[in-house]
Order: structure tokens, then C-alpha cells, then sequence
């Protein structure tokens, strides 16, 4: 587990919960679970916040995704792709993980 200060005394806080990772997001002042961040699909991910800031950027990875970058906005809880990697010639739609 890692966790990851965001503005207004809150935390993302990446878990692993069978063999992936997940963020949940906590209000450490009240000291309560507040949300999930509802992820690209089922991977790896490692996160980069700030204190001074409510949204936090999350590189996300998986057998058929290759690292890409988010931005997590907190007051929207949506996240959109920040920068990914262009491989030519690959397709992931191609391919099926079991």
C-alpha cells in the first residue's frame, strides 16, 4: 500500500485486492472511506499528488495497456488520459487476457 496526500485533508491510498490495484480515496480529518477511482480496467498503478492540489496524476498498466497516464480530477471523480504511448502496429482490441 501507498498513500498519496491530495487538497482538504484528503488521501488516495493504492491497495493491492486480488492481485491488482486499486485507489480509494479517505478524508483523514474525519477520518472515513469516501470513494473508489474507478480505473481504466484491472492492472497496476502507482500515483503522484500533491498537498496543495485536489486532482493527482496515476500511471496505469496492464498486460494489454501499456503504461499510460491519467488525471484524476476529485471534484468531477473522473479521470482522463493525460498522455499514453503509441505502438505501432499494436492493437489490444486484437487480444484477450484470461
Amino acid at each position: 500500500s501507498s498513500a498519496h496526500p491530495i487538497k482538504g485533508d484528503k488521501i488516495a491510498v493504492v491497495f493491492t485486492q486480488d492481485v491488482h490495484h486499486v485507489i480509494r480515496i479517505f478524508d483523514i480529518k474525519q477520518n472515513k472511506f469516501e470513494r473508489d477511482v474507478k480505473l481504466p480496467g484491472i492492472g497496476t498503478v502507482s500515483v503522484r499528488s500533491s498537498p496543495s492540489f485536489s486532482d493527482f496524476f496515476y500511471a496505469f498498466g496492464s498486460f494489454l495497456t501499456p503504461g499510460t497516464i491519467y488525471r484524476y480530477s476529485y471534484e468531477k471523480d473522473e479521470s482522463q488520459v493525460f498522455t499514453k504511448p503509441v505502438i505501432e502496429g499494436f492493437n489490444p482490441e486484437d487480444y484477450e487476457t484470461e
